[in-house]
């Protein structure tokens, strides 16, 4: 059987190619991407067409990154950015913590 290729890998937004799918959930789905100047690897969120349709739930994520981006603590990852592409829809950049997943501690 052959593999579907995500049609989102290799994609840019502003100066991050996702590279890979990490996987996904209710809100939507994670992507490591790589930045293109630096070369160096972040989480790109990208929040499903549905969630981003609903204008009171993105409000609440732009609040939430907002205020996410202000804390430094160990045990957070740092949000380096938060926007929306015309194409794909709103998105976040996390730090990349690479590790086990928690289900798996």
């Amino acid at each position: 059987m052959a593999e579907i290729k995500d049609p989102l890998i290799g994609r840019e937004l502003k100066d991050f190619r996702l590279t890979s799918k990490l996987g996904g959930g209710a809100f939507g789905a994670v992507y490591q991407a790589e930045h293109t100047r630096i070369s160096k690897a972040f989480a790109v969120k990208i929040l499903h067409p549905h969630i981003a349709a609903n204008e009171e739930i993105v409000q609440r994520v732009r609040r939430e990154a907002k205020s996410l981006s202000t804390l430094d603590h160990p045990n957070i990852v740092q949000i380096i950015d938060f926007d929306q592409n015309e194409d794909i829809g709103l998105y976040l950049v996390l730090e990349w913590l690479k590790g086990d997943p928690l289900n798996a501690v």
